[in-house]
């Protein structure tokens, strides 16, 4: 088995745009290069390491798929931080109550047979 010679790694992402990327001065412009806008996120995303100074992907994906998705994970991030229940401290005197009067559960009685 060989040994490893890279064991610290890091994994970085970089977004590498088209040479006929935007913005665009018209929608003709934009159109002509391919795009539906004037100012695409054009492009790919790649995903790798670098190894001695020299970048490897091992991961490509179209540029604007990778920040829609970022987009929608902080729209995500931000509706569920938003309907989390905020706890609330009991008001005083409400800890201490409990049993049937207060709706909690009564303890268990040991079972006795009738004779």
């Amino acid at each position: 088995m060989a040994d490893y010679t890279h064991t610290d790694l890091q994994v970085v992402g970089r977004h590498v745009p088209d040479g006929a990327g935007g913005p665009f001065d018209s929608m003709d412009h934009a159109k002509a290069a391919g795009h539906d806008t004037i100012n695409p996120v054009t492009g790919v995303y790649e995903i790798g390491v670098i190894i001695e100074g020299a970048f490897y992907p091992f991961l490509v994906e179209k540029a604007s798929l990778v920040f829609d998705r970022i987009e929608a994970a902080k729209a995500q991030a931000s509706a569920d931080a938003a309907s989390e229940p905020q706890p609330t401290a009991p008001a005083e005197g409400e800890a201490a109550a409990s049993g049937p009067q207060a709706g909690g559960a009564t303890p268990a009685q040991p079972y006795e047979p009738q004779g």
